[in-house]
């Protein structure tokens, strides 16, 4: 999975980025960028996102977060739901990242969505979509999901997104659909 992403994540350029649905992995990616930002901000609703970027001690975090530190990169997290930031980030940044998160929108909420990531962009702007399909949670993973109301019970298939995707004015110029095993996600 790192290898696949990797490849993806060294197509983010440009001197501003929003990782929208950030997770724990904000400060790793930066450093996976193709270009480094100088303006580098996430959304994420889980304030537990927050409490570990911020204050964690984990190894690999610390380094991560020094190094987008003494870069002199201004960082920015909030922590929440990306609707309510609309007008915050619209026309602010050069490239878009979404990992995992598109995948939990669907049908108006998708169109929606992809209507505020696009008013995000600057003219010329990018989004890195990274989306895995497939069986790839175990059915206690999903019911956890579920629970949550983070996912859907079903699986949606890639070309609705797409489609979707590109009605909201993104041109698709990659896709490679990635299917990992529910034993090891």
């Amino acid at each position: 999975i790192t290898e696949f992403m990797d490849n993806f994540l060294f197509e983010v350029k440009g001197g501003s980025v929003l990782n929208v649905g950030c997770g724990p992995q904000f400060y790793d990616w930066w450093g996976k960028f193709g270009e480094k930002p100088i303006k580098y901000d996430g959304i994420d609703i889980s304030q537990s996102t927050h409490d570990f970027l911020s204050a964690d001690l984990d190894e690999r975090l610390v380094s991560a977060r020094t190094a987008v530190t003494n870069s002199g990169c201004a960082v920015t997290l909030h922590c929440a739901d990306v609707f309510d930031l609309a007008d915050t980030i619209a026309g602010q940044y050069d490239t878009v990242v979404a990992t995992g998160f598109i995948g939990t929108f669907h049908d108006e909420r998708l169109d929606a969505l992809c209507a505020l990531l696009r008013a995000a962009l600057k003219p010329g702007g990018r989004m890195i979509k990274l989306t895995w399909h497939g069986p790839h949670r175990t059915p206690e993973q999903q019911a956890e999901k579920l629970r949550y109301g983070y996912d859907s019970p079903d699986e949606h298939e890639p070309a609705p997104y797409r489609d979707q995707i590109a009605a909201a004015g993104f041109r698709v110029i990659r896709e490679e659909l990635f299917h990992p095993d529910p034993k090891t996600y």
